[in-house]
């Protein structure tokens, strides 16, 4: 409970950094201005001790993002995203916790972050860069691009994403592999007790990840359901 709290409360702290650069909600609109392209990510929030945002302000992505679950998305897909982020809906049951491994970045002509959606597959939540946003948007649709853009989904329980710290385990180099930070690791950082990191290297099946480049063009344009 108090790592979901402090969690929470980094979220609350990044989104007031927010507030700060980009003003009051006038001129933090929602959806963002001047939007060029929009680049799905799914990450390992517990990587950055920064924060579970997936955009910080100074415009750094989350360290946890993994290449792998990395997709730009085409203008039709971009369409629909947004008018999924701006359509208000009832409001739907979720759990009080929030541990996000996706998001939607919103990328300016400057190719600098304007905006994100990030969503947590396993509560149900989500959460927007400007407050201008409506109160209640459709998590299930949210969800469901996901899936239709072929992103990394594992549906934990308990929030602990193990699976997704695995898929960033294989993306690193061997020589930095024991440094990713394991769930138990991530508590004890945020309660600020020491860790160990002498731990065995698990051993990985070759596995080549993507190499992706979120600013090139998207593929063929594919329009979505």
């Amino acid at each position: 409970m108090t790592t979901v709290i402090q969690a929470f409360r980094a979220t609350l702290l990044a989104g007031a950094f927010w507030g700060i650069c980009f003003g009051a909600d006038e001129s933090n609109p929602w959806p963002p201005k001047d939007i060029q392209f929009v680049v799905g990510y799914c990450y390992d929030f517990i990587q950055d001790t920064r924060g579970d945002v997936p955009v910080f302000p100074d415009g750094s992505l989350n360290r946890g993002v993994i290449g792998s679950g990395t997709v730009r998305l085409s203008s039709a897909q971009q369409r629909r995203l947004i008018e999924i982020v701006t359509t208000s809906v009832d409001p739907d049951e979720s759990m009080d916790c929030f541990f996000p491994r996706h998001a939607f970045v919103f990328y300016d002509s400057d190719r600098k972050p304007c905006g994100w959606v990030s969503v947590c597959v396993t509560c149900g939540n989500y959460r927007v860069s400007s407050e201008s946003a409506p109160k209640n948007l459709s998590f299930e649709k949210l969800f469901d691009m996901i899936k239709k853009l072929q992103m990394p989904v594992i549906r934990d329980l308990d929030g602990r994403g193990e699976d997704y710290t695995e898929l960033y385990r294989r993306e690193q180099p061997s020589a930095e592999r024991m440094n990713v930070l394991t769930w138990a690791q991530y508590q004890n950082l945020q309660m600020g007790r020491p860790i160990d990191w002498k731990r065995p290297d698990k051993k990985l099946s070759p596995e080549d990840s993507k190499e992706i480049d979120p600013f090139a063009p998207p593929p063929k344009e594919e329009g979505v359901e």
